[in-house]
């Protein structure tokens, strides 16, 4: 028999002489501490009971799930969105619905494996943890490990210098032991989970397993912590508000009695459909009744939004040390974008001042003057692109395209969160400056070459009137707004132009005075809104204080301000049926141009065309057709074939055509013209409807009266939804449109229209107006003839 010797290390039981057997049964030594076998079966360990007025988001629950099943290896998924959108919810029924059905007793296959002495084993053998660790501090995410090792009986755990997320993270990666998920709530930190405290310590992500056995699921606000942690982005879910229906149902399940329909539409709508705000709103409400009820909260909401966002109402499933108000909840983010970049809190600031939807990203982004990334430009561009990274990892915007194409959007409440923040730090009216001047300096000359640019950036204007300016801003913010109101004019938004172009007027009469340059420069903006909109003589009287302003400060003709007046008043005196007075004027106007500027300048031509228009009004057509084909000749030559401006001359000689019943030259020109209008400039363009209206004159001349009419209907539908049923345009297609009704014989229809524009043009005018006598005129005729026989005619033809 061979001999074993045992060093002084070793332990067991000595056995000197045994004649019978023995029996040995030796143990594997486990990679980590056993748990202690008393511990108890699994189930769900969630600080929170399931939510009675859980509201299902649509499929997200699904998918969660899909993404689970997907995975060959260890599943991550990430819930990622704003504070309030409902991220912890969704997570915490997710864990409730996985424990409710794990424990649902299935009585067939109880009583097969109750026959079989196997129940026990079966079911607990498919039985998983469900563990939930509130993620927001390292702290916190370290008690939960420890509430895990508790949970499991880990040996060991009781040791003062145990480290127990490596005790925990052993038994998780264990596949022998039973499955289990782990619920990260509330990570939005990237430090907790991703710095060392010290050069021995580990991020707490390496404590996270990767095993077969688990899955984890993390709600969290960052996005960069989310592909972090589940490192793939397929795996992240990305949360937003609630869409109408699930917003309804949600107040419907928190608010009794429920408002009605229009109310509760307006009050979810009026919350951006974001579940806390609701939650929070319908609390407030529901605390107050009978004495308060949604509609006085929505009439209270937009002078007390700040107060009743920062409601902070209890909430049994959230986390108590989370805030319940919207407004809290937002500014942590804030402040901890703040302290970890101040460029992208910055960037969010400025951002805020723009109106919520399609903010051009060119608009925000830094110039740069050369391609080589070692430039100070090209460095300010790429840290820009980090701050903005920053911000739609947060889910505090929203960015839709790619490259300077691309457009921000942002959530009304976060906008009006930041506001409060940033008036909270004393830093409000710094980016509301800064905003003022971006916009100066981004908004274009409006002009038709920058209609897709006006059109783009008019929405974000809104900020900019709201300003008040200081004596240092008020002429950068003029500009703007003045730049803002030639747009409108522009798209023949006359009352909206004359509007914003009277505040920037006014602003600039209080700090700069009523004399300065700027200030009678505005004037003579809304001097020349006015006369498109048909209102001459308040025309006349403003202009009439620029001319004399002017020449008390002495300029000459050549000034341009003095000569923009001059222009004015002769379009005045034409408008007023004072021709000579007119024509003398635009013949001055037109030689100081020639003369200063040179015969093809912009302006100069612009002088030309307007002389010919009145010797057209006069109906010297011959007079009025060599001028247009100057203009229109000189545009040929040193502009491009689609430029707008050849267009309007073009437009502008198919009129003589017309007056001088030359109607196929002028259908000609005219075709031509609205087929480029529309793709150079759109459908709805201003100069593409007023060319169809033109080319709609010439079908009624020629007596094609359905084809006319198909324009005129078409372009009054445009006109109604655009600009309004009482604006100039809309009016003057009312008017043709019924003359092409009663040509058809449609006499009905045709008095109902006319009269209903007398109706408008009085609202708009007066009933002394001499457009209202003429169409008043006009209809008594109709009228007239109509009762006379006309009547069975259109019977007939009806």
């Amino acid at each position: 028999m061979e001999s074993n010797s045992f060093g002084s290390g070793n332990q067991g039981v000595e056995v000197v002489h045994n004649p019978g057997s023995i029996n040995v049964n030796f143990h594997r030594q486990q990679i980590y501490p056993a748990p202690e076998p008393s511990r108890p079966r699994p189930r769900a360990f969630i600080p929170f009971s399931k939510d009675p007025d859980f509201i299902n988001r649509g499929n997200i629950l699904d998918r969660i799930a899909e993404l689970f099943s997907e995975s060959q290896t260890h599943t991550r998924v990430a819930l990622v969105g704003l504070g309030g959108v409902g991220k912890s919810q969704l997570a915490i029924e997710y864990g409730r619905r996985i424990d409710a059905a794990q424990n649902k007793p299935d009585k067939h296959e109880n009583l097969i494996l109750q026959v079989l002495g196997k129940k026990k084993e079966r079911h607990e053998k498919n039985l998983q943890w469900i563990f939930w660790i509130h993620a927001a501090t390292r702290r916190r995410v370290e008690q939960g490990f420890r509430t895990i090792a508790d949970i499991l009986r880990l040996p060991g755990r009781e040791d003062p210098k145990a480290n127990i997320p490596r005790l925990v993270h052993a038994w998780l990666s264990d596949e022998r032991n039973e499955k289990w998920i782990i619920i990260l709530d509330s990570a939005d930190d990237y430090d907790v989970f991703c710095a060392k405290q010290s050069d021995d310590d580990e991020p707490l992500a390496s404590y996270l397993p990767q095993s077969h056995n688990g899955s984890i699921l993390i709600t969290t606000r960052s996005m960069e912590l989310a592909r972090q942690l589940t490192g793939s982005q397929k795996n992240i879910i990305e949360i937003g508000p609630m869409v109408q229906g699930e917003a309804h149902d949600l107040l419907k399940k928190k608010l009794d009695p429920l408002p009605d329909p229009e109310t509760a539409e307006k009050l979810v709508k009026t919350l951006g459909f974001i579940p806390l705000a609701i939650s929070q709103a319908a609390a407030y409400i529901q605390k107050r009744m009978p004495l308060y009820s949604a509609q006085q909260f929505l009439e209270d909401f937009p002078r007390r939004m700040d107060d009743l966002l920062q409601h902070d109402a209890s909430d049994l499933r959230r986390d108590i040390s989370a805030s319940k108000a919207i407004l809290t909840t937002w500014q942590i983010t804030f402040d901890h974008i703040r302290a970890t970049r101040r460029s992208a809190a910055d960037c969010l600031s400025l951002i805020s001042f723009f109106d919520t939807q399609g903010i051009p990203i060119w608009a925000l982004k830094p110039s740069t003057t050369g391609d080589a990334p070692s430039t100070p430009a090209q460095a300010l561009v790429d840290a820009f692109r980090d701050d903005v990274t920053m911000l739609r990892d947060y889910c505090l915007v929203s960015v839709k395209g790619t490259g300077d194409g691309a457009e921000f959007s942002m959530h009304p409440l976060v906008q009006f969160s930041t506001h409060r923040w940033l008036k909270t730090s004393g830093r409000y009216e710094t980016f509301h400056q800064q905003f003022v001047e971006r916009m100066a300096a981004t908004f274009p000359t409006p002009d038709y070459e920058s209609w897709t640019t006006c059109q783009s950036l008019f929405p974000h204007i809104q900020a900019a009137l709201n300003y008040k300016p200081r004596g240092d801003t008020v002429e950068a913010w003029g500009r703007l707004l003045r730049r803002a109101g030639n747009s409108m004019y522009r798209q023949r938004r006359h009352e909206l132009a004359h509007q914003i172009l009277t505040k920037a007027r006014e602003a600039q009469q209080e700090l700069l005075g009523p004399e300065h340059d700027a200030t009678l420069y505005t004037t003579l903006t809304i001097v020349k809104v006015l006369i498109q909109d048909g209102k001459v003589n308040e025309a006349k009287e403003l202009n009439e204080k620029v001319l004399n302003s002017l020449k008390s400060k002495q300029h000459g003709l050549d000034n341009p301000s003095m000569l923009m007046a001059i222009h004015f008043l002769a379009e005045i005196c034409r408008r007023l049926r004072r021709f000579n007075e007119a024509e003398e004027l635009l013949r001055q106007v037109l030689k100081i141009r020639q003369e200063k500027l040179g015969p093809d300048h912009h302006a100069t031509l612009e002088s030309m065309n307007d002389l010919a228009n009145m010797y057209r009004k006069q109906n010297q057509l011959n007079e009025a057709e060599e001028l247009q084909k100057q203009v229109l000749k000189s545009r040929q030559e040193r502009l491009e074939p689609d430029h707008p401006y050849k267009l309007m001359s073009m437009k502008d000689l198919a009129l003589t055509y017309i007056d001088q019943r030359r109607l196929k030259k002028a259908e000609d020109l005219l075709q031509q013209v609205v087929q480029i209008s529309k793709e150079k400039l759109g459908a709805e363009h201003p100069e593409t409807l007023l060319s169809l209206n033109s080319l709609a004159a010439t079908y009624w001349m020629q007596n094609r009266l359905n084809e006319a009419e198909g324009l005129q209907k078409q372009v009054l539908k445009i006109y109604q939804e655009t600009l309004g049923p009482d604006h100039p345009d809309t009016l003057m297609t009312m008017r043709n449109l019924a003359r092409t009704w009663w040509d058809q014989g449609r006499s009905s229809d045709a008095i109902a229209l006319l009269n209903d524009f007398i109706l408008s043009l009085q609202r708009v005018f007066s009933a002394d107006h001499p457009d209202v006598l003429m169409a008043s005129s006009v209809l008594a005729g109709w009228r007239s003839e109509r009762s006379g026989g006309r009547e069975n005619q259109d019977l007939a033809s009806g």
